[in-house]
């Protein structure tokens, strides 16, 4: 290795130094499942921004609101997905429902005690399922 900087050098020995493990990044919903028993907001927070993601690239993709995406809330988004796809009623109530906790999550720290861990693990499952069909719609497709 030259004295000067950190290049190694032919026939420089490097086995004695330490390699760092690779980490490879997981996915989102990987993430949320690993953090439904360690950090239960965390899986909220992170299944709740998984869907509204999912959401807003339905709603681009569908070209179902004038409005352009930074005016577009969740709630316009549920809004335009319930009208003008086959988002049902039920589907639009449990997007509001999920929003809700989501923001009590967020917003109001005792919240988190009064949610089970069966409760957060069946949000973040609900999270995934609607994200994937969001994910799937194209053109005129429905839910």
């Amino acid at each position: 290795m030259n004295s000067d900087d950190l290049t190694p050098t032919r026939g420089d020995q490097i086995s004695d130094k330490k390699v760092l493990p690779v980490s490879y990044p997981i996915s989102l919903e990987d993430q949320m499942l690993d953090a439904v028993d360690t950090a239960p907001s965390a899986a909220i927070l992170l299944a709740w921004s998984g869907v509204e993601t999912a959401m807003a690239s339905a709603v681009n993709r569908l070209k179902i609101s004038p409005d352009a995406p930074p005016y577009r809330s969740p709630m316009h988004n549920i809004d335009a997905l319930r009208r003008y796809s086959t988002l049902s009623a039920k589907q639009g109530n449990l997007l509001t429902e999920m929003r809700q906790i989501r923001n009590k999550i967020a917003h109001e720290q005792d919240e988190i005690y009064a949610i089970s861990p069966n409760q957060v693990k069946n949000y973040v499952n609900s999270a995934i399922k609607m994200a994937r069909q969001f994910e799937k719609l194209q053109g005129k497709d429905s839910i």
